[in-house]
């Protein structure tokens, strides 16, 4: 059964919330590609706040990260880090979780949950989550890794096209954040927007709700925030919980920004044994939108320039990376035909795709 849960659930301890970062912009956006297929293909330039004010610790952290890439060997595992289950699959991962780093020894607990992303997401902050304090050589990790970097690259992203006036639907301003966690980026792109949207949330981890009502009460948008805890693999009781049938095409937003990455392209090719794969939530997230809405979703290119970083040393479990091509081809393995906007930030870490439906046809 699903849970609604109300604003009175239980606010995480010792939690320094922030919506104020130093600022991630999309500064320009480039057609690199033309259409092929309904499918165009921009590059997004980004400035981020943080590197602005010091490009001297990215550059440390830079040169950190890449003596730890130096450290994998192609031969090692990718490694598979949960609250749970901590496989530490060589060398450079067993120091990067040492005892000389104690914030991202808290962290690693926080793996794989969207509690972990709100450091790196808000660097500035003063505690993790769990109330863990931030000693400032930590700090530049969250705030300079290329992961930390790209996650707010991508969340300027979203925000960029979901307050996009131009292909936005007037009369509706319901937006749908589906596993989105503690809903960093759809909190702050609702709280962006010049009509404030109603904002739905449902996600199976209860703790990353009642952490994305914080940042919603904090952004002064509770008030538009519906939040449900709900198994998202199970479609029947996820459609029951957000009102039956009626739910779809009722959105004038659809997002699976964090989550399309982790569901695989096939059951016969599932390493993680997700029960579902990423074409068929594809499709189910598509139910929802309306004639002239669209689906937002993002996935770890397969040419990012620090992957061994990501799954071998910090050991983030499930990602599956794509290419763009890839990524493609499970939108049209999913029924979807329509013209397809993939955007890439300059960083090259993830692809963002934007899918609209096409809008419904004008009576003569």
């Amino acid at each position: 059964m699903a849970e609604v849960v109300a604003p009175k659930y239980d606010s995480i301890r010792g939690v320094g919330l922030s919506l104020e970062p130093r600022g991630t912009t999309v500064d320009e956006v480039v057609h690199s590609e033309a259409s092929v297929d309904g499918v165009d293909i921009y590059t997004a330039r980004i400035t981020d706040g943080y590197v602005l004010e010091n490009p001297e610790a990215r550059d440390r952290v830079l040169r950190m990260e890449q003596r730890w890439i130096d450290q994998v060997s192609p031969r090692d595992r990718n490694g598979m880090l949960t609250a749970n289950s901590a496989f530490i699959a060589n060398e450079a991962a067993a120091e990067f979780y040492s005892e000389g780093h104690p914030s991202i020894r808290a962290w690693r607990n926080l793996v794989p949950s969207a509690l972990a992303l709100y450091p790196l997401q808000n660097p500035h902050i003063d505690t993790l989550p769990d109330g863990t304090p931030l000693n400032d050589t930590e700090r530049e990790y969250f705030a300079f890794t290329t992961d930390a970097i790209a996650l707010r690259s991508r969340a300027a992203v979203f925000a960029a096209i979901v307050n996009n006036d131009d292909s936005c639907n007037p009369g509706n301003n319901r937006w749908l954040s589906l596993a989105g966690g503690a809903a960093d980026p759809a909190v702050k792109a609702a709280k962006a927007a010049n009509d404030m949207p109603e904002l739905t949330l449902v996600d199976y981890d209860g703790r990353a709700l009642g952490f994305a009502h914080d940042l919603a009460r904090e952004a002064g948008v509770d008030d538009r925030l519906t939040l449900i805890k709900q198994d998202l693999f199970d479609f029947e009781g996820t459609t029951t919980a957000l009102g039956g049938e009626g739910a779809y095409e009722s959105f004038a937003v659809a997002d699976i920004l964090g989550f399309f990455e982790y569901l695989p392209d096939r059951m016969s090719d599932n390493p993680y044994g997700m029960p579902i794969t990423a074409e068929d939530f594809l499709a189910y997230a598509y139910r929802f939108v309306e004639p002239g809405g669209r689906v937002v979703f993002g996935n770890m290119l397969d040419t990012h320039p620090s992957l061994d970083f990501t799954t071998k040393v910090v050991s983030w479990p499930y990602i599956q990376p794509r290419s763009v091509d890839e990524v493609i081809a499970i939108t049209r393995r999913a029924g979807i035909t329509d013209p397809v906007k993939v955007y890439l930030p300059d960083d090259g870490v993830y692809s963002v795709v934007e899918i609209q439906k096409p809008p419904a046809a004008q009576p003569e």
